[in-house]
């Protein structure tokens, strides 16, 4: 077996889910090769190294153990209770040592995981995974338009905003309203402190749904062992390479996407240029204080850069475009009048020569002096 973290390797035996896992490393209660250990994120081999938690060996599984329970309200979700309270690890028959899958209330009810996969327990509790949890909530008087709107888009709880949460209405009975609430977080009593902060009491909340697994007609207090099709199906959550930096993973920032490493989406290719496109683009800058234009047109119109650039591209009209359409035609630059500065004669050899200086004011009869009828 390869060297995995610490904290994943105790997770992994099934002593507690890997941020509890964290707190036992942290606590000077893990030994390896006969050292404490307290900072995590050491990787270790457990099939070469000798770990011992509270002086007992720590030892992988061979089977795991998936347990899905009813929980009632008055029981805790903890394998221990410092106040000596009833617990959901009581409730259940398990072959190793199990604990819960995150948290519900102890004022509430429904599918509670048991399981001594921490590994997945990681991934189904993390808030960074988005995992669907479902709820269904009872209210004395029915939710307004307002309140559903804000609960829907987030409310500020703790100085911090929950996530957008889905809020509907199922059914009107003696009881009251029941609505149907979905979360993609668990912070702690989330659903009874948002209702608060919108002016409303939870009477009775009921979880009956953790990512694909339904809690169905399973009687009150009552639980069993998921099927493979079940396990399979919460497994599909764990990400297939799972020897990345998971200690650092648990700590990033929420939102991220997991799973293989994705090449570019599609909105994130480069678009692929011919030459000619990517050639002008490389010499298109600000002329005159406009930015230029890609090529259009094929070989007749150009980037104005390009002149000065390529010799097989016919010259371009100077200055901006003429308006007014299609019905005046753009002047050729063998075609300029006598106006042009003559410098851009002196560029090409294959230019008929221009006439020098500026024109007699008025007088179209005089011929302009050609170059080669200069005086010496």
């Amino acid at each position: 077996m390869s060297a995995e973290r610490l904290q994943k390797v105790l997770a992994s035996a099934g002593i507690a889910s890997r941020r509890d896992s964290e707190a036992l490393i942290a606590a000077g209660r893990v030994t390896v090769n006969g050292r404490v250990v307290q900072e995590p994120g050491l990787r270790v081999d457990p099939e070469q190294d000798v770990i011992l938690l509270d002086g007992k060996p720590v030892r992988q599984p061979a089977e795991r153990t998936y347990i899905m329970l009813h929980k009632p309200v008055g029981y805790v979700s903890t394998v221990d209770d410092p106040h000596g309270r009833p617990t959901v690890v009581e409730l259940v028959d398990a072959p190793t040592r199990v604990f819960p899958v995150g948290r519900l209330d102890v004022d509430s009810e429904g599918l509670i995981l048991l399981t001594d996969d921490g590994e997945l327990t990681h991934y189904l509790t993390h808030p960074r995974f988005e995992v669907e949890k479902e709820y269904r909530v009872l209210f004395a008087a029915p939710l307004s338009a307002d309140v559903l709107r804000q609960w829907r888009s987030g409310v500020e709880l703790n100085g911090e905003m929950t996530a957008p949460a889905t809020v509907a209405l199922v059914e009107h009975t003696d009881e009251g309203y029941w609505y149907r609430v979905v979360l993609r977080e668990g912070r702690k009593r989330q659903i009874r402190e948002v209702a608060r902060l919108l002016g409303h009491e939870v009477l009775r909340l009921i979880r009956v749904r953790e990512g694909q697994l339904l809690l169905g007609d399973l009687p009150l207090r009552a639980s069993r062992k998921l099927t493979p099709d079940e396990v399979a199906a919460l497994r599909s959550h764990v990400p297939a390479q799972t020897a990345r930096d998971d200690g650092a993973a648990a700590h990033a920032g929420p939102r991220e996407r997991t799973g293989p490493e994705r090449g570019p989406r599609e909105d994130e290719r480069l678009p692929e240029w011919d030459g000619s496109r990517a050639r002008a683009g490389a010499a298109a800058g600000v002329v005159g204080g406009v930015a230029a234009r890609h090529a259009q047109g094929g070989d007749e119109r150009g980037l104005r850069g390009d002149r000065a650039r390529s010799d097989e591209r016919p010259p371009r009209e100077s200055g901006f475009r003429a308006r007014g359409g299609d019905e005046r035609p753009t002047r050729r630059s063998d075609e300029r009048s006598p106006q042009a500065s003559d410098f851009r004669a002196r560029r090409s050899d294959e230019r008929p020569p221009r006439e020098g200086g500026f024109r007699a004011g008025g007088r179209d009869d005089r011929p302009a002096r050609r170059s080669d009828e200069r005086p010496p």
